[in-house]
């Protein structure tokens, strides 16, 4: 079952401004959901409209059975886990009542016969809170979930989210509780982390994170440390040249003693993505293009915090330095632009970065490529320090919520400027708009299924509560009851509704 549901602040804001309107009557909304790992992340929203509405007043509502076989049908053949969502206008909080749990049990009747090995989940949506139940297939039981909002801060109010906390040792973080507080220590250290480069900037950063109170890291990077690096990797000596940087970097993290586990992955991250599953932040400082652009792509397909850190140093000749430049990015999927929205990839390098040595040797030759294209890009430890501790205070900002994070942070060190910047998303972005991969987990889209026709279902008459069911919630004719744990849970969440 999955552990929390995410959704993006924009598709939050979607949300509220259909089902939270100023007349106060209650509304209907569809989730597609995917699995990402041990969570359900939601990749599209489809309001149902007035027009499509068989029942709406300020107590009840419910969309027409053509429709809602419609949406329920293009939804399980797509692959995806439906989430059926309504409001409860009239509340700040948000709670099933006992109506909504009549409902519930009907729905379950006929959505579990129908598509058995389907697991779907119902949420009601209040001003300031949002209620989730998952109902688990197999085993035939409902879960609650959590919800997490990517991009929570930028919502007007807020919601109310239940987020994951970890033991702390307040005697070690006594000064940097004064700032973050406790409970925000508490998240942050719950908070896992993967950075993936390990370079001078990558070694610098991770070891801020794990100061700050990171207590699980995961390191990647399939480089080995070399004899150029010594002055950029802080506390790397001569006898490391050769080793893993991340078996390197992990060994000084466990000698400060501080309370952590260090998971290192010796591959490139295109080949290690299921490393990034349980992580709930990706921070990237790597140089090459094309990587960036996987993790960028792969935190918007889970709804998972990217963190892009890079440094430029630009020179027109050997002597005359023209920019020292770093720029850190946050990309909180659906709710701030993406590393792609914004054009920081450069095709022709991404190109590059993609061809064998033998490819590149010969388009050398052939003159396409100049060669001083390929060589090393500038670095230098202060530039690397000052992005790392800009790059862990937009992470400390986002895990412990003493403040809202920026989107961007841009340094130019020759004019000393520093500069917060707001993005915003592309609609028509590949990566992150409205045809972009925003959601889609760990969906594959050509398992598209031949389902049938949901239609052959009586919808109407199991939801409807006609003849054949009650408001006990007596089985609907002709679908499938599910087992004796459902009843059980109805009669709980019953018991505890809210008046």
């Amino acid at each position: 079952m999955p552990d929390r549901l995410v959704v993006s602040a924009g598709q939050m804001q979607t949300l509220r401004e259909h089902l939270l309107q100023e007349d106060a009557q209650e509304r209907c909304a569809y989730g597609f959901c995917t699995r990402s790992g041990d969570r359900w992340v939601v990749a599209d929203i489809v309001a149902v409209p007035d027009e499509a509405m068989r029942t709406q007043r300020r107590t009840a509502c419910r969309p027409a059975p053509a429709f809602e076989r419609d949406q329920l049908g293009t939804c399980v053949r797509h692959g995806y886990r439906p989430l059926l969502m309504h409001s409860h206008p009239f509340s700040d909080t948000a709670g099933f009542s006992g109506q909504d749990i009549t409902a519930i049990n009907r729905y379950t009747n006929w959505l579990h016969g129908l598509y058995p090995e389907t697991d779907f989940g119902f949420s009601v949506v209040g001003r300031r809170e949002v209620e989730t139940t998952v109902f688990e297939a197999a085993a035939e039981q409902f879960h609650p979930v959590p919800v997490d909002v990517v991009g929570n801060w930028r919502l007007d109010p807020p919601v109310a989210t239940a987020t994951d906390t970890a033991a702390i040792d307040a005697d070690l973080h006594d000064r940097s509780l004064r700032l973050l507080t406790e409970p925000g220590q508490q998240r942050l250290a719950a908070t896992t982390v993967a950075v993936v480069g390990t370079g001078g900037l990558g070694f610098s950063l991770t070891k801020q994170l794990a100061r700050l109170g990171v207590q699980h890291l995961v390191l990647i990077d399939p480089d080995t440390v070399e004899r150029s690096n010594l002055n950029r990797l802080t506390g790397a000596t001569v006898w490391d040249v050769g080793r893993q940087k991340v078996t390197v970097l992990a060994q000084q993290l466990h000698d400060t003693g501080l309370d952590l586990t260090v998971e290192t992955v010796p591959d490139p991250v295109e080949d290690a993505t299921d490393a990034l599953t349980d992580c709930d932040v990706v921070v990237g400082t790597v140089d090459q293009v094309s990587t960036r652009s996987v993790l960028n792509q792969y935190c918007v397909r889970h709804l998972r915090y990217y963190i892009d850190a890079g440094t430029v140093i630009r020179t027109a000749d050997e002597e005359q330095v023209t920019a020292i430049e770093g720029i850190v990015q946050l990309v909180a999927p659906g709710a701030s632009a993406c590393y792609a929205c914004l054009d920081r990839a450069d095709p022709e390098r991404a190109r590059r970065e993609q061809l064998s040595t033998a490819q590149l040797d010969a388009e050398v030759a052939e003159g396409y490529i100049e060669e001083s294209a390929l060589a090393p890009d500038p670095a230098v430890v202060t530039l690397n320090g000052t992005i790392a501790s800009q790059a862990a205070a937009v992470f400390a900002r986002l895990a412990a919520g003493y403040a809202s994070p920026p989107d961007m942070v841009r340094y130019e060190e020759l004019d000393t400027q520093l500069q917060e910047l707001v993005t915003h998303r592309d609609s028509s972005c590949p990566t992150c708009g409205e045809e972009g991969l925003l959601g889609q987990g760990d969906r594959d889209p050509a398992a598209d299924r031949d389902l049938g026709d949901p239609a052959d279902s009586d919808l109407d008459l199991a939801i409807s509560g006609g003849d054949t069911a009650t408001d006990g919630g007596t089985p609907v004719a002709g679908t499938r009851r599910p087992g004796q744990r459902l009843v059980q849970w109805l009669t709980r969440i019953s018991q505890q509704v809210r008046p």
